[in-house]
């Protein structure tokens, strides 16, 4: 009996979709709670703390929030009132915040961008129900002079701030005069209305800068507006592409010249000149079947996390997809009640201010109330309390491409299954399912883990064509798995 032997390894990512005997062998069934480092191994996702140790007011709507670099705030609008809320982060993230509510007005905004109002450089904010606002970094405003219009949402491109979607006209976009936001769709004072036709009268569901263009989500369809200097808007809205059908306002960010878009049919990235399904037949995409079986396709959201090079697919109810721009490679869900709540808020990036590399992902105050750290460098466990205590622990599972080592139909006698894994002293051991098609599943534990790099031996059973391998760790600190390797003895066939 001759001995046979194959690595599975991870960097090829989850392929969740294709037949079970048809995965590389660099793929994986499974990676819940998992994500690929740039050079392909598998280790914890981050776990989710509270910034705050007590609610700022109950909303029954995702919120919004924003980093402004200009003075190291970060700034959220939250509660069912609507208010302006502001920190200063702290340095090392493993304190309690303090959040401060602003003195002026409501601000009742879904959107946020940072831009000039002339005069200073301010936050501006807009909804449809509650019009233009603005913060200078001590005051809210109401911004009425000119009568600014109220859209659903705005962005910064073309050194002007533009809105989309107004009450009076959904198909068309608006502009801001150059470097003062407050005139957004104010004809006399240098602002004005775009109405885009490129797909009839349909509604604009989102506006992002792409390189020089101002690119437009329809409910269906993309079009491209590309002046020819930032004082030039005589140009007319172009079509871009027909195979685009965002899912929601959210449902889109920018990350490497390019806006990353979640449709029913995948995630697609777009350029001035093309959009492309990221999906493939040989790597599908995993986002499709759980955005299909979604109640809540509208509120599906994307966030780039660049500190890490992956592209987050957000869909409610199910948790996070992430996508590795490095290694072409999914793993996911991440699957934690933070993660997978029904109406999440929408996540943004703020600075660590002791290390300008680092990056820190935070949401808005949620329907509870609360503003969570996700994904922590320092935490693995969830719903960790804001001083960094409490928190329940969450299993990562990963389940290497089914091994066959040779001849497909030749039956072996499985002896092994060798783990290599970085994992951590004194914590919880990992435990390793292995399934043969005749001896069904055995359950071994870890031997003790070591803080080095180390194989485990694992004892492999059954005999069969092909042997699984699952393993499940649910230890509340950080593991790190490079590959697994299947030993066994041919039988021949059977």
């Amino acid at each position: 009996m001759a001995e046979v032997r194959e690595k599975a390894l991870w960097i090829g990512g989850l392929n969740a979709v294709s037949d079970p005997a048809a995965l590389t062998p660099d793929q994986a069934r499974q990676m819940v709670n998992a994500r690929h480092t740039t050079y392909g191994s598998a280790t914890r996702r981050g776990g989710t703390r509270k910034c705050l140790s007590a609610a700022i007011g109950l909303s029954a709507t995702s919120n919004v929030g924003i980093y402004w670099p200009k003075f190291t705030k970060v700034c959220v609008v939250g509660g069912s009132t609507q208010k302006l809320y502001t920190a200063d982060p702290p340095s090392s993230f493993t304190t309690t915040w303090t959040m401060t509510m602003d003195a002026g007005t409501v601000f009742k905004a879904l959107s946020l961008a940072i831009f000039e109002d002339a005069t200073t450089e301010v936050i501006y904010g807009e909804s449809q129900s509650g019009g233009l606002y603005k913060w200078d970094g001590t005051t809210s405003t109401n911004v009425t002079a000119g009568s600014p219009v109220s859209v659903n949402g705005i962005c910064v491109s073309g050194n002007r701030l533009w809105g989309w979607n107004s009450a009076a006209s959904a198909n068309s976009v608006y502009y801001s005069a150059l470097e003062n936001g407050d005139t957004l769709g104010v004809a006399a004072s240098g602002g004005g209305q775009i109405v885009v036709q490129t797909y009839g009268d349909q509604d604009i569901i989102a506006c992002r800068p792409v390189g020089a263009s101002l690119m437009i989500f329809h409910r269906s369809g993309l079009s491209r507006l590309t002046g020819f200097g930032e004082s030039d808007l005589s140009v007319s809205p172009q079509r871009a592409s027909d195979d685009i059908d965002i899912c929601g306002q959210n449902a889109v960010d920018i990350f490497h010249n390019s806006a990353w878009v979640a449709t029913p049919q995948g995630l697609y990235q777009v350029t001035e000149g093309a959009a492309t399904p990221i999906g493939t037949p040989e790597k599908p995409d995993p986002t499709i079947a759980a955005i299909a079986a979604s109640s809540y396709r509208n509120l599906v959201q994307v966030f780039a996390n660049t500190a890490t090079f992956e592209i987050w697919v957000i869909i409610p109810g199910t948790g996070v997809y992430a996508y590795n721009i490095l290694t072409d490679a999914w793993s996911g869900p991440w699957n934690g009640a933070i993660f997978a709540a029904v109406a999440p808020s929408i996540p943004f990036a703020i600075k660590e201010s002791t290390n300008k590399t680092q990056q820190r992902v935070v949401l808005p105050p949620d329907a509870a109330g609360l503003m969570w750290e996700v994904d922590s460098p320092d935490w693995f466990t969830d719903s960790t309390a804001a001083a960094g205590t409490g928190g329940s622990a969450y299993t990562m599972t990963l389940q290497a491409h089914r091994c066959f080592t040779e001849e497909r139909t030749n039956s072996k006698s499985w002896r092994w299954a060798n783990v290599t894994a970085l994992l951590t002293a004194s914590a919880t051991a990992p435990t390793c399912v292995v399934q043969s098609m005749l001896g069904g599943a055995t359950t071994s534990t870890f031997n003790t883990p070591i803080a080095a790099q180390c194989i485990y031996y694992q004892p492999g059973a059954g005999t069969g064509p092909y042997l699984d391998v699952t393993i499940n760790d649910g230890a509340s600190v950080q593991s790190e798995y490079l590959m697994v390797e299947v030993i066994g003895n041919t039988l021949g066939h059977r």
